[in-house]
């Protein structure tokens, strides 16, 4: 029996596709042997991943697929007040639709990274490069 239409945009919401890398990328780090420190789906406040190394060095995920992200000032606004919820991350890797509008070195710098420490992926390959990222920053 098909469902209704408002039972299937219930069930088919940003949220999903947000929430669908979050969890992929947290089955890699803990498979890598990773912690996940902190998880926040959905509109929930704070950095979507933190991931911590066995030497407490941390990674910050954030995913804007699913999401209208703006502009990348409005973007690099959020992220900053979510970076400082988190002591001396070591990288900050970013999920996102257009990685061109967020690849700003100017930005980057304020944000406290540097360009070694700063993951622009795009959505549609981020499964192919998210785990080699995390060792490299993580070991």
């Amino acid at each position: 029996m098909p469902i209704s239409k408002e039972e299937f945009e219930k069930s088919y919401s940003s949220d999903t596709l947000h929430d669908l890398p979050i969890n992929v990328i947290q089955a890699f780090a803990e498979a890598m042997g990773y912690k996940v420190e902190r998880k926040s789906l959905g509109g929930a406040k704070g950095p979507d991943l933190v991931i911590r190394n066995s030497k407490g060095e941390k990674v910050i995920v954030e995913c804007e697929a699913g999401h209208d992200t703006g502009s990348a000032e409005e973007r690099f606004g959020k992220w900053k007040g979510r970076i400082q919820r988190v002591q001396n991350p070591k990288a900050f890797i970013a999920i996102v639709n257009a990685p061109r509008r967020i690849r700003d070195s100017h930005k980057v710098k304020e944000l406290g990274f540097t360009e070694d420490s700063f993951f622009v992926v795009p959505e549609v390959i981020y499964k192919e490069v998210v785990a080699t990222i995390l060792a490299k920053v993580l070991g």
